[in-house]
């Protein structure tokens, strides 16, 4: 047989084992490592698909890819929605949705209104959408000097620092909850909404940026006292930081975009201590807002419950929600019907 080498046939008996050729077998070798790196790219792509399939993803805490993905989102929203932990857990975005629409929420926790940060939020909004910018201003957003744990600014760096696509990242976090479900913490109240059976977070972690959130607090008002006594203690004056704010709503105006600011509620013992300790006049602001061509909105506490004094549970913040987008209903069919007038 042309160009056939030296054959070594096996040994005899049938306890020889596993026989090798002289110089190993390598079609059996590379078959094996064809098969492995066949599993390693299957266990990657099934990944990230159950990453991009998957929406209202639970955890127990908070994914780093969840904050990192906000940041890469495009210039494809109608409406956005903009401020620190109270906006990020008290506002779902789908109330501004309509058929043809799409609606964002960009808060991060305690992200302060820095140019930067408006200017980010505002750059998510379509050039040919409705172009709507709402913000959800708190003392502590505007506060310069107790920083606290920037969500934005943690973001970016954590991206920065990524190596692979933030959809592998995510990938890989969420087998992670396939493995070890929270959602066996949670019961669902009335809409359908996450309900908290224990001291621990519930938490869904939706698309368009909300988290909806839950979770048992012995006595909330007192919690809520705690959070604003801790953000502002009392007799150190915070540095708020209105004009900055006040720059970034002229500026967007004269860019067409409608800027729309309001106070997120919060349970009436807590509001009175935060307006002062906090030293925020949210009558001045509003007309402040109003000069600088921005909009305002009033939104009443009644019927709207908070789990810790100052976040609010679900079903509180889709309520919270339809108010604030029938606000922008409302707003578009005037401003229309003045246009027809003049």
């Amino acid at each position: 047989m042309c160009g056939q080498g030296p054959i070594y046939p096996p040994p005899d008996g049938a306890d020889q084992g596993l026989w090798l050729p002289p110089g190993g077998d390598l079609g059996r070798q590379r078959l094996l490592t064809d098969r492995t790196s066949l599993a390693l790219l299957m266990f990657v792509f099934a990944g990230i698909a159950i990453g991009l399939l998957r929406t209202d993803t639970r955890f127990a805490g908070a994914p780093k890819w969840y904050w990192m993905e906000k940041l890469c989102w495009g210039a494809d929203a109608d409406v956005v929605v903009a401020g620190d932990s109270r906006v990020y857990r008290g506002i779902d975005p789908a109330a501004f949705q309509g058929a043809q629409s799409i609606a964002r929420n960009f808060g991060f926790s305690s992200a302060k209104f820095t140019r930067e940060y408006v200017e980010h939020a505002a750059s998510l909004l379509s050039p040919k959408g409705q172009r709507v910018l709402v913000l959800g201003i708190t003392p502590f957003s505007l506060c310069r000097v107790n920083g606290g744990n920037n969500g934005y600014q943690q973001a970016q760096r954590d991206l920065a620092r990524l190596r692979l696509p933030v959809q592998l990242a995510r990938a890989f976090e969420e087998w992670e909850t396939l493995f070890q479900p929270v959602s066996v913490d949670a019961g669902f109240g009335r809409a359908g909404r996450v309900r908290a059976l224990t001291n621990d977070y519930v938490q869904v972690f939706h698309e368009n940026g909300w988290v909806e959130s839950d979770r048992i607090v012995a006595d909330p008002i007192a919690s809520g006292l705690a959070i604003v006594r801790q953000d502002f203690p009392e007799g150190a004056a915070p540095s708020l930081d209105l004009q900055v704010l006040l720059n970034c709503v002229r500026s967007l105006d004269d860019r067409g975009v409608r800027v729309i600011g309001f106070r997120p509620p919060l349970p009436p013992d807590v509001a009175v201590l935060e307006d002062a300790l906090g030293h925020l006049d949210y009558s001045e602001l509003a007309e402040q807002f109003r000069m600088a061509g921005g909009s305002w909105v009033n939104v009443d506490w009644t019927g709207l419950r908070s789990y810790d004094g100052s976040h609010l549970d679900g079903v509180s913040a889709a309520e919270l929600s339809k108010r604030l987008a029938e606000h922008i209903t409302r707003e578009r069919s005037q401003r229309r019907h003045g246009s027809s007038s003049d």
